[in-house]
């Protein structure tokens, strides 16, 4: 498999997690475990080691969801947004602007 198809295929896990947040956790964590497995994969490819830890291509603290910024820091690494395709009229920064979103929604909800 292609680095830019499991791009790809992260792309549509995170896009199914926006899908089912917050009606069905149990099937938006199978999403997000199979993202993660995915990530990891990359990042191993990458420098080594799991976690974002690769010097050449940092993990930023983005989005208030750790693993869509890892993420993004593997999607950078080689590739632009551009080359990521949009699944459900979703871009990478759509979703990335809804995590932000929730966190912002879950902040008010301890006010």
């Amino acid at each position: 498999m292609k680095r830019i198809d499991i791009l790809n295929e992260i792309f549509s896990n995170f896009q199914q997690i926006t899908q089912w947040i917050p009606n069905n956790f149990s099937s938006a964590s199978k999403y997000m475990f199979r993202s993660e497995c995915l990530i990891e994969i990359l990042e191993v490819e990458d420098c080594g080691s799991t976690g974002g830890f690769d010097f050449n291509s940092p993990v930023i603290l983005e989005t208030n969801f750790h693993l869509y910024d890892r993420f993004l820091a593997v999607l950078k690494k080689y590739n632009k947004k551009e080359d990521i395709e949009e699944v459900c009229n979703f871009n990478v920064d759509d979703i990335q602007k809804y995590f932000i979103q929730v966190s912002k929604l879950r902040d008010n909800l301890k006010k």
